[in-house]
């Protein structure tokens, strides 16, 4: 997979802190081989993916890397890094936004009006109104997702193992 979009690769946005925290404040897991698979098959093995997250262990980091993800550390929320790349994307043909959140909503709605395809993979209980009505499709990957687990220490922790 490639590290940067330079043509007309499919593009994979990840929010990893809006698709693991549960409904309870915690945090689940993703179960992130199945969930590379799951996206090789929608977007194709040369898409880009970026993993976007607050805060993740070495050891998930490591992993999403296997599978060919760049991930990026924000620190903080997330949003503004996904938003501000979605827009500088506008040669992808085909987008693919890991998160139900409404914030995107004005970015899947541009790449809708360049004619580019735009699916949405989000949690049941969290696809906003906005995002489903701006994408072409959207898929609840709630399978993907592990049981949640209390590691000694921050929740965070057990999130991205």
């Amino acid at each position: 997979m490639n590290p940067t979009c330079t043509d007309t690769a499919p593009i994979v946005a990840v929010d990893l802190d809006n698709l693991l925290v549960a409904n309870n404040g915690g945090f689940d897991r993703i179960d992130i081989a199945r969930f590379c698979d799951r996206v090789a098959v929608e977007m194709g093995r040369n898409c880009v993916i970026k993993v976007f997250a607050n805060g993740m262990t070495k050891g998930a980091e490591a992993v999403w890397a296997k599978f060919g993800a760049q991930v990026v550390r924000t620190g903080e929320n997330a949003d503004p890094y996904i938003i501000d790349w979605l827009f500088s994307e506008d040669r992808a043909e085909k987008i693919l936004i890991v998160s139900g959140d409404h914030a995107f909503a004005n970015a899947a709605r541009w790449h809708s009006s360049l004619k580019h395809r735009v699916i949405v993979y989000a949690r049941r209980a969290r696809a906003a109104y906005e995002m489903v009505f701006a994408a072409d499709r959207v898929d609840f990957i709630d399978d993907l997702l592990l049981p949640q687990t209390r590691a000694s220490g921050s929740p965070r922790s057990a999130a991205f193992a």
